[in-house]
């Protein structure tokens, strides 16, 4: 379904908010609501285009406050500090929040603690109490998930799988943002401007949804239906189109890997001239690439899933644990359970620094 194709397909709920005197003409009035680690590439796109969208109505038809999810004092994932108006704890209650604004967004980072995830929950049933939308950005996607808010959402291509293979209820998506009831997701980044440009154009009209998106240099405003740029010929500028349909498939099929003759044929190749191209455009071969990108899964999985270790191994094409917890500590320098729990430098482990590319070494022998 199109999210704003026309103006039957809304991602603001058509509950009215009340207006006092001084803000009748106030037409989009929007919440954003920090966690620490929120990007700020996010954060900036919905800003500017919200107090672009303002300037350009006259100052009057656009209102956007920040809140801190639970607290003022503010780190985003880059390391800036900022600090916000007001705590949503000190705010006059979530429900009053949600009578006074037309939406929130959740602009939250890639972790979240339990007193966030707590008040992402109480902020989504609030919403549907009251009959808002809010829109979500980073874990509090996975919150909602998890809690039975959505069924279906879009999450960055970085971390959907994952959420994908823990939440076996919900439905992910890979668009740049997906509507289910009141909740709006969308994966952030450069999408966040996508996102505010619809809630612009539904609210304010096409025409200063357009100018909004010319001052800020947009030159193409997508659908809620368009995909997220993971695929190969968006990470590897100029390679041939084979070599990127070649990708797209290795990558697609990492629990059941595809042998190299079923790509190559599927291509209307040979084996030898997919390797080929790999070795010239790439750097390795195509049975080295498929690892890689196996374990780079697995890295993804232990760090975003709480999937036990035999599950991450099958669904990274490694028949058992013994196998996979070599390659993985050749790659990283440290077995799965430890990456799991300090990350990839544990005090008691001593990475193996001694080339550039760890997962290259732990394919090539």
């Amino acid at each position: 379904m199109a999210l704003y194709s026309s103006f039957d397909d809304t991602l603001l709920s058509s509950t009215l908010t009340r207006r006092g005197s001084k803000d009748l003409d106030v037409r989009l009035r929007i919440a954003i609501v920090l966690s620490d680690g929120f990007s700020m590439l996010a954060l900036g796109a919905i800003v500017e285009a919200l107090s672009l969208a303002g300037r350009l109505s006259g100052e009057r038809f656009v209102q956007s406050l920040l809140f801190g999810i639970n607290g003022t004092e503010l780190r985003s994932r880059s390391g800036i500090q900022i600090t916000v108006g007001q705590a949503l704890s000190e705010a006059e209650g979530v429900s009053a929040l949600a009578k006074s604004y037309d939406a929130m967004i959740l602009c939250t980072g890639n972790t979240l603690s339990v007193d966030d995830e707590r008040a992402v929950r109480l902020v989504a049933r609030i919403a549907k109490r009251h009959g808002k939308s809010i829109c979500v950005i980073g874990a509090a996607i996975r919150t909602l998930a998890e809690s039975g808010h959505v069924l279906r959402c879009t999450e960055h291509w970085n971390r959907a799988t994952a959420l994908q293979e823990t939440v076996s209820t919900v439905s992910v998506s890979d668009t740049i943002f997906c509507r289910d009831g009141l909740v709006v997701t969308s994966p952030g980044e450069t999408a966040a401007l996508d996102l505010t440009l619809a809630l612009i154009r539904e609210r304010l009209g096409h025409s200063l949804a357009g100018e909004v998106a010319a001052q800020l240099l947009a030159g193409t405003v997508r659908t809620g239906l368009s995909q997220q740029p993971r695929f190969a010929a968006n990470r590897f500028r100029g390679i041939p189109r084979t070599l990127s349909a070649a990708i797209d498939k290795i990558e697609a099929s990492i629990e059941y890997p595809l042998p190299l003759s079923k790509v190559a044929s599927s291509l209307n190749i040979s084996p030898r001239q997919l390797e080929r191209l790999f070795a010239k455009y790439i750097g390795t071969s195509p049975q080295r690439y498929t690892r890689q990108t196996q374990l780079k899964h697995a890295m993804k999985l232990l760090e975003q899933s709480s999937m036990p270790i035999v599950e991450v191994a099958l669904a990274c094409g490694f028949r058992g644990t013994s196998t996979f917890n070599k390659s993985f500590k050749r790659a990283f320098g440290v077995t799965p359970i430890k990456f799991r729990r300090f990350g990839a430098n544990p005090a008691d482990e001593k990475p193996d620094h001694r080339a550039g590319n760890e997962v290259e070494r732990a394919v090539s022998s």
